[in-house]
């Protein structure tokens, strides 16, 4: 989903991108044999966090400890802020996730207390506590996301 905070084409120069990490409550295909779903307010976050490409942590972009990285969550889900630096990894960022190479955002953690539903077709692990360890933007995301360019209009 394509979006911007003010319900406008983004702002010319705009560099934030933003969305939902991960929905609470929505079940995800996150492997092969089983599906996962987060319980609403189920994950803790340290004080820093990283933000990269793909999980690969030599294309970091963004850490909560500078500011370019900024987490919340709310009765949705885990919201995501994330300034693109001014650099060919910020660039592509941009570009991809507006043309589809970045289709969504893919967390990083550690389940601490979780259950197992295996009365369906497909097991589902329920995620009831974790603590998350890094944030990527993926070319394939395993949860349900929305990523857009966050780009609110001047105030005059």
């Amino acid at each position: 989903m394509w979006f911007t905070e003010s319900g406008r084409p983004p702002l010319p120069g705009a560099r934030t991108l933003a969305g939902f990490a991960l929905k609470w409550n929505v079940r995800s295909s996150v492997r092969q044999d089983y599906d996962e779903v987060f319980l609403p307010y189920s994950l803790d976050f340290p004080t820093y966090v990283t933000a990269d490409i793909n999980h690969e942590c030599a294309r970091q972009i963004a850490s909560t400890k500078d500011g370019s990285l900024r987490l919340r969550s709310n009765d949705v889900g885990l919201w995501v802020e994330l300034d693109c630096p001014d650099t060919t990894d910020g660039d592509a960022l941009l570009h991809g996730s507006r043309f589809g190479t970045f289709t969504g955002w893919s967390i990083a953690f550690r389940a601490t207390r979780e259950r197992w539903d295996r009365s369906g077709h497909r097991s589902l692990r329920i995620v009831e506590r974790a603590n998350l360890g890094a944030i990527a933007l993926a070319d394939r995301g395993a949860h349900v996301t929305s990523i857009g360019i966050k780009s609110r209009m001047m105030q005059s």
